[in-house]
């Protein structure tokens, strides 16, 4: 079951193999989580400069296109390759499917996840001030229940300053500002202040800075909901997520050379614009695992993630700024 779901995940992670020549590897993978817009409400948008501004200097992924709507469901195919729950009010962590966690922990690496306004480290509630539990999906496994000494690595979005000061930069992480920074509740503008006030510390960590091996991944977790964006990727019928505006960024990320395009494998692949990518002259290449064929580590950089798509391939917003 694993190489079915949660591999398309773990295709990005630690690379111990590689399928394709000059394809760097990653120690260190990072997800920042946003909220609930589609991409033509970002791209090219003049109230998020910031955003629009790292599109052009890293990668934008033009076909990505989110599961299905509804929070904690949708994250819960960035960590786990599957829905998980259709509860965003849970508050359980007896949820056994595989995971994130669970394969970090089995391979020796460490992991955080780093949440605006979190009231505590290992705290359990639904809601903490503007902390949404639900918008934290790694606690709700088992691998992270109380007891499990795991929970802890849920932690204050300010612990991120004490561990870089230690130099502890663990090898994943996962981070979400508050819902008025997240776009969830606020709007654009705070959610592009909270990245321009707070991305640049990481990036310029040793990890995420030329030399580096790290790669970050700013993801959205459905398309807009008030207008209730449900496209689909073209080898999916319906009941989808919405088309979202996700980047990808790191110091091996290049918008130098362009592939042609980037498409989606199938509903159960987490990373759909990961998986599967014509990088010109190549062909097609299919770089989620299945269960006929195993993929392991981070083989996407220079295949996939860091080539930006040609400006034909961007809405016309997006070539102006």
């Amino acid at each position: 079951m694993f190489l079915r779901t949660l591999g398309p995940v773990f295709c990005f992670l630690f690379a111990t193999i590689a399928i394709a020549e000059n394809i760097p590897r990653s120690s260190h993978v990072w997800v920042i989580g946003e909220e609930n817009h589609s991409l033509e409400e970002v791209v090219g948008n003049s109230k998020m400069p910031y955003y629009n501004h790292l599109i052009h200097e890293y990668g934008l992924a033009t076909q990505f296109y989110s599961n299905q709507h509804s929070s904690l469901p949708a994250l819960m195919w960035f960590v786990a390759g599957a829905p998980v729950t259709g509860n965003n009010n849970t508050v359980s962590c007896n949820h056994d499917n595989d995971n994130v966690v669970r394969e970090l922990l089995r391979q020796g690496y460490t992991w955080r996840s780093y949440q605006q306004n979190l009231p505590s480290a290992g705290y359990q509630g639904l809601y903490g001030g503007s902390y949404y539990r639900r918008h934290n999906p790694l606690i709700d496994f088992t691998d992270v229940c109380p007891g499990t000494a795991q929970e802890r690595n849920s932690v204050p979005y300010s612990q991120m300053a004490k561990d870089f000061a230690k130099g502890d930069v663990v090898n994943y992480a996962y981070i979400t500002p508050d819902i008025d920074e997240d776009a969830h509740n606020g709007t654009l503008e705070a959610a592009d202040k909270w990245l321009q006030d707070n991305l640049p510390a990481i990036l310029a960590r040793p990890e995420f800075s030329p030399g580096g091996d790290g790669i970050i991944f700013i993801v959205w977790d459905e398309g807009n909901i008030d207008q209730w964006d449900d496209r689909c990727s073209a080898g999916v019928d319906k009941g989808c997520g919405g088309r979202t505006p996700n980047l990808v960024l790191g110091p091996q990320v290049t918008n130098r050379r362009p592939i042609i395009t980037t498409r989606a494998c199938s509903r159960r692949c987490v990373w759909p614009w990961v998986c599967r990518l014509v990088p010109a002259p190549r062909r097609m290449l299919r770089l989620c695992r299945t269960s006929s064929s195993r993929t392991t580590g981070l083989i996407v950089h220079r295949t996939a993630l860091s080539y930006r798509l040609p400006e034909t391939e961007l809405p016309s917003t997006a070539r102006s700024i």
